[in-house]
């Protein structure tokens, strides 16, 4: 199968069980393409947590990597933290976190990451230090999101008025295009 996701709504909050042994569990790191004709300049290599979840296309995501920066140079690395159990572990998290250029995380998985004391923003910016990326991204749910950036400083953004949350799956995603959108445009 493609792949499955069962979702449940517990308290506001997405729960995920998701399936295993998925399409995206076995992709073979000798079937990929070459990325020469098909990206420009400065590409930004998007990594999320459960593409790695299967040695097969863990291997896939390393050699697509390298490819891209052999291929293209300069490459900046998006990791997209997903901490979706049981299909992630600290050591594997924390690997990708240090190699990554921006990181995306929500206030849960920074919590899980980093428990302590302190606002989300503060936390944030030492997550930054830590794994010397270029920018961390915080999203609060109704609270909004935080930015965190080595060059540009910190922003935090929130809805004008109350929010009603409806449904959070995939607002994360949805997240995290705009921020690649925004990277490659230059915003």
């Amino acid at each position: 199968p493609t792949g499955a996701v069962v979702i449940r709504l517990v308290d506001g909050e997405p729960e995920f069980e998701i399936q295993a042994d998925q399409a995206y569990d076995h992709i073979d790191a000798e079937e990929l393409p070459s990325f020469t004709e098909r990206v420009g300049r400065d590409p930004i290599f998007y990594q999320g947590t459960l593409a790695l979840r299967s040695p097969a296309s863990a291997r896939a995501a390393e050699a697509a990597r390298s490819r891209l920066a052999r291929e293209c140079g300069e490459l900046a690395v998006f990791y997209d933290v997903n901490l979706r159990d049981p299909w992630w572990n600290p050591e594997m998290v924390e690997r990708e976190m240090q190699r990554a250029d921006h990181l995306k995380l929500n206030q849960d998985e920074l919590t899980r990451l980093r428990p302590g004391s302190g606002e989300h923003g503060e936390r944030a910016r030492r997550l930054r230090g830590e794994c010397q990326a270029e920018a961390v991204y915080l999203t609060r749910g109704e609270a909004g999101a935080v930015a965190v950036s080595a060059r540009d400083g910190e922003a935090a953004v929130k809805p004008k008025g109350e929010v009603e949350l409806i449904d959070p799956v995939g607002a994360g995603d949805a997240v995290a295009s705009v921020l690649i959108l925004g990277q490659l445009g230059g915003w």
